[in-house]
């Protein structure tokens, strides 16, 4: 049977998970008025969750919730961390440098290409030691 359009599962039809996430991201907050089918990244705007602590060499990430949108094919991922999480940074850079670590949450899911598995990690994406050190990119 064809069909128009995306419907919830409600008519039998399946869906790949990548059209069910594009499907519910035309129900959130959207990245551009140009892109009605996408999703703006990002945490939960009316929690507290998924704030992030730093004690000498660890951070930790509260629990909450939030999107991860891929601009490109993949649409927007719900992703909730139900607990605090506590990740491990790297040793202290020597002295007069510093380095700017990102601290993310990141989506592997086999079936969009992003890995083998289907989870949600807490990563810390570590920068560059320097005298004048810069943010280093967020992962794919």
């Amino acid at each position: 049977m064809a069909t128009d359009g995306m419907v919830s599962r409600w008519n039998g039809v399946p869906y790949s998970a990548t059209a069910e996430r594009q499907m519910f991201a035309s129900l959130l907050m959207p990245d551009s008025a140009a892109a009605p089918f996408s999703a703006r990244s990002g945490r939960r705007v009316n929690g507290a969750g998924l704030a992030v602590s730093v004690s000498t060499l660890t951070a930790t990430v509260t629990a909450g919730a939030a999107v991860i949108h891929d601009p490109v094919t993949a649409g927007g991922w719900l992703a909730a961390l139900p607990s605090s999480k506590v990740v491990t940074l790297g040793a202290r850079p020597g002295a007069g440098l510093s380095r700017i670590d990102l601290i993310v949450l990141r989506i592997y899911d086999a079936d969009s290409g992003l890995g083998a598995v289907k989870e949600l990690k807490v990563e810390v994406v570590a920068g560059t030691a320097s005298a004048s050190p810069s943010a280093p990119g967020l992962p794919s």
